[in-house]
């Protein structure tokens, strides 16, 4: 998995998986550290059909763990 630093973060991570539920849970995993990490971190999100697991993965993640 990438490790994920936001305060230095510049450009963005590459993920490159065989499927897309597998690249969702990691991208989800990168992204709650992210807040864990940093909580008043601001995340510009895409729309569209794309990033819909992804989304789903951090719902499910704030019902289950409190990520916040």
């Amino acid at each position: 998995m990438n490790e994920v630093n936001p305060s230095t973060m510049t450009k963005p991570i590459r993920i490159v998986s065989s499927n897309q539920q597998a690249a969702s849970g990691e991208a989800a995993q990168l992204v709650a550290s992210a807040i864990i990490e940093q909580p008043n971190l601001v995340l510009g999100l895409a729309t569209g059909g794309t990033p819909v697991e992804l989304y789903r993965r951090l719902s499910q993640m704030h019902q289950e763990e409190g990520l916040d």
